[in-house]
């Protein structure tokens, strides 16, 4: 697992080391000074995704409960695809800030994100006991989930306990 987390982060520098390549030939066009244009773009592009990111995650857990996160979530993808550094990014990253396909992907991100939270709370509530236990808790040797009778719920476990008789005996 770990060999693909290296893979994972070797590409993401080979995509930023042609990004920026890209950048400098699309420099070249202009003739200011040759590194001034494309580094004042990155800084700018990283601004202006740093602003997204910070306008839509606030808004992010209002919107998981009403149901639409998918609008917010393509927001929080389009700014950290401008932070990071490149033409192609940068340009997928206002692509997807535009109304309509901002609105495409988010009903496709709210399908997703609401499926996921959805398993993950079910997840949760099965660890808890689910409906097998008494206010969330499940007992040992209960099974996770699993529903109990009603006139099980009143005697579980079922052991029954020992009875002392407290009242002395009067012997004649």
């Amino acid at each position: 697992m770990a060999k693909y987390g290296c893979l994972l982060i070797l590409l993401l520098f080979g995509l930023l080391a042609v990004e920026v390549w890209v950048y400098l030939l699309v420099s070249q066009a202009f003739r200011p000074p040759e590194y001034l244009v494309p580094i004042l773009v990155m800084i700018g592009m990283g601004i202006v995704g740093y602003k997204v990111i910070r306008y839509h995650v606030p808004r992010m857990a209002q919107s998981v409960l009403t149901g639409s996160v998918g609008r917010h979530f393509v927001g929080i993808i389009a700014g950290a695809l401008m932070i990071f550094p490149g033409l192609a990014s940068d340009a997928l990253g206002l692509l997807l800030l535009l109304p309509g396909i901002n609105h495409i992907c988010g009903k496709a991100c709210n399908v997703i994100a609401m499926s996921v939270l959805r398993n993950t709370m079910k997840k949760m509530f099965n660890g808890m006991g689910g409906a097998g236990g008494v206010g969330g808790f499940s007992f040992p040797g209960m099974k996770p989930g699993a529903a109990m009778k009603p006139d099980e719920q009143a005697s579980f476990p079922r052991k029954t306990p020992k009875t002392y008789d407290t009242k002395a005996e009067k012997h004649d």
